[in-house]
């Protein structure tokens, strides 16, 4: 696979790149997606490889724990590309039945292993097992969700989806914006979907409410192996901030 790497003058280096060994610093991502498919081809297309892309570059990837829409595709692409997943569910999608994690893993032929929390959860990183491919972690609210996904992940995309898809991006540049991590961020803008994010963002720049250099902050890209890069090289650029969480 090649990791397509932008120059500074604005041409791409297409170079072949054998990701057989982990990215540097990029070490695990969480994907915001909807849990519908959208309307058009490209958007399964784009999850499909950006879950591959993920698992390819050595990187976990972490997500809502669905099965459905295109948070399922984008998990079971990484789980088949040999990539360890993380799905973080509220119990009462698990309640409504809700396809899971779980219920990829079992088709993948990979074994699954659940965990439950606490509310809050007082969890770190190293409740992961190591050794596990497919992890379905329970919790009791949406805030200890997004909670779960900070302390999960290094960097955070977004493909298409609806308006917890915005809300979910939205927070962690926030969340960025106000030094609670320094994490990277950035979206794929499949079929221009989030245009209309990126005018609003601008429109702030313009009234007065957005410093440029925050607006600066949400990467987009519409081809995963590209961000994915560019979140490695953001994370590099960013040694010795805080990442907290």
């Amino acid at each position: 696979m090649s990791v397509t790497r932008p120059e500074a003058n604005g041409t791409t280096d297409t170079t072949m790149q054998h990701t057989s060994r982990p990215l540097s610093h990029l070490r695990s991502v969480c994907v915001f997606a909807g849990s519908s498919l959208g309307n058009h081809p490209e958007f399964q297309r784009t999850a499909e490889e950006l879950g591959k892309a993920i698992a390819v570059n050595g990187c976990s990837l972490v997500y809502g724990g669905s099965d459905c829409g295109l948070m399922g595709t984008v998990a079971e692409a990484a789980l088949r590309a040999g990539g360890k997943v993380i799905g973080v569910t509220p119990y009462y999608f698990k309640r409504n039945e809700q396809g899971s994690l779980v219920d990829i893993a079992r088709r993948a032929g990979v074994e699954a292993r659940t965990v439950h929390h606490a509310s809050p959860p007082a969890a770190s990183a190293s409740v992961l097992h190591p050794d596990a491919m497919a992890e379905e972690h329970y919790v009791h609210t949406m805030h200890d969700r997004t909670h779960l996904f900070k302390v999960f992940s290094d960097a955070f995309i977004a493909l298409p989806g609806g308006l917890g898809t915005a809300l979910e991006i939205a927070e962690e540049l926030v969340f960025r914006q106000v030094g609670v991590h320094a994490k990277p961020t950035g979206v794929l803008n499949v079929q221009g979907i989030f245009r209309h994010f990126h005018h609003f963002a601008d429109d702030l720049v313009d009234a007065g409410f957005l410093k440029p250099e925050h607006r600066k902050m949400l990467l987009t890209e519409s081809n995963p192996s590209r961000l994915i890069y560019r979140l490695n090289r953001e994370i590099a650029q960013c040694e010795g901030a805080s990442v907290g969480w």
